[in-house]
């Protein structure tokens, strides 16, 4: 036994990590208790200095058996061995550091709803904080609830500076009933408001601002999916233009994509007049090159999430219908190549409720596009003369 320990020294501390762990996971299923973070990084930084500990046994096990084999060179390769495994725990201790501070978790004990619970905010997770019965200041109890933030000054919503209102929260009590919610209709959410106006000469313009339209599409979208998509409208790309479809003045676009890397992934632009905060119009982009079930499934979801913006009365079904219906025209109505999407397109047909219109556009090679704007009786008119078919939404 003595000669075991002497010669597997390096893998105990490993082995007790992975018993503790095998512990905690248990603790985890027969109480439903999990740690608190003191303890997360307890085990982790335990994990860390295990691994340590194994390079150290493998470097001196190398570095003697070097040494005992009087290999040619061996003064200069043991040190060699020694030197690449330090790198290595080097390397190591900075990655682990790195990934700590990334997904570093701040704590704090609040009382909600007469619970007295543990907050919990994730820097992994911007958005959303996380609530969970307390127990004492090693673990928590079950999860009581979540509150999700637009986080636009991306700070953490535990801070004492933090100011913004949730968009989407829910709690239960301790048997697991709903006792509060986003969804509870004493709460008010404050819908955008549709009603256009003349920002410049002939520009119709919505009476809302692009963060206005961030707060409400992501209110829509928690309340179902339980997070936010769209980020903040300083995190997006912004192109200034001389001129847009709607306008002949300098307009700001701005383009929010999921991800960045992936070039399929449909695309959302927002335009903003250069001189004002208001929408100008709303455009969901979709690339067509790279048709997938799986793209084509996220554009019709970014169809529906901003539809329901600017139609927040109509049900969910005939919200579905209408963009499905809209991008079926898109399709069986397509433009030759030379009309793309400019200042002189002039649709096959826009769809009218109240002060919005929506059109489909695709030109061959360019976007498809399902498009928003507002619309006033001049507007309307100006399409029929156009030959423009107007349809009711009903």
């Amino acid at each position: 036994m003595k000669n075991f320990v002497k010669n597997y020294w390096g893998f105990f501390p490993f082995a007790i990590y992975l018993l503790l762990q095998v512990v905690v996971s248990s603790v985890n299923k027969i109480c439903g208790f999990q740690l608190r973070n003191m303890l997360v990084l307890f085990l982790y930084w335990f994990a860390v200095i295990s691994i340590l500990v194994i390079f150290l046994w493998v470097a001196l096990s190398i570095y003697k058996g070097i040494r005992s084999k009087r290999v040619k060179g061996y003064n200069i390769l043991d040190k060699l061995v020694l030197v690449l495994f330090a790198l290595i725990g080097v390397f190591v201790v900075f990655f682990s550091v790195l990934i700590c501070s990334f997904f570093n978790t701040e704590e704090r004990i609040v009382t909600k709803n007469n619970i007295k619970m543990v907050a919990s905010y994730n820097n992994f997770n911007e958005e959303k904080v996380n609530y969970y019965e307390y127990k004492n200041s090693f673990v928590y109890g079950k999860n009581l609830g979540f509150e999700i933030y637009l986080n636009s000054e991306l700070k953490s919503p535990l801070s004492d500076d933090f100011n913004e209102k949730p968009i989407s929260w829910i709690f239960y009590d301790l048997d697991g009933n709903v006792i509060d919610s986003s969804n509870n209709k004493n709460n008010k959410f404050k819908k955008i408001d549709l009603e256009v106006k003349e920002n410049r000469e002939k520009e119709l313009v919505f009476n809302f601002s692009i963060d206005d339209f961030i707060y409400n599409y992501n209110k829509y979208y928690s309340d179902d999916k339980g997070s936010i998509y769209l980020k903040p409208s300083l995190n997006w790309q912004v192109n200034q233009l001389e001129k847009a479809v709607h306008s002949k003045y300098k307009m700001d676009e701005y383009r929010f994509k999921e991800d960045e890397n992936k070039w399929s992934l449909p695309i959302l632009s927002v335009y903003v007049p250069e001189n004002s905060n208001y929408v100008e119009e709303v455009i969901v982009n979709f690339d067509d090159h790279g048709h997938t079930e799986e793209m084509y499934n996220i554009y019709e979801e970014i169809c529906f999430y901003t539809l329901k913006v600017f139609f927040p009365d109509l049900p969910n079904d005939k919200i579905i219908s209408l963009y499905k219906e809209i991008n079926e025209l898109a399709y069986e109505k397509t433009f030759p190549k030379e009309q793309d999407y400019d200042d002189d397109i002039v649709p096959y047909s826009v769809y009218i409720k109240g002060n919005v219109g929506v059109y489909p556009y695709y030109a061959v090679g360019d976007y498809v596009r399902l498009c928003i704007i507002p619309v006033n009786d001049e507007t309307i008119k100006e399409f029929k003369e156009k030959g423009v078919n107007i349809c009711e939404i009903q």
